[in-house]
């Protein structure tokens, strides 16, 4: 595998791991609320 041995796969991982959890991660409140109050109300 040789994604595995690849240092450039890994770095690029871990950036696009924490833009994902950085950019999603303060909506993630609101959005339970909202699931949350759609399923109450419905």
């Amino acid at each position: 595998m040789y994604y595995l041995k690849n240092t450039n796969f890994w770095m690029f991982g871990l950036f696009f791991y924490f833009f994902i959890m950085g950019a999603y991660f303060p909506f993630f409140p609101i959005w339970l609320h909202d699931i949350n109050h759609i399923s109450k109300s419905g």
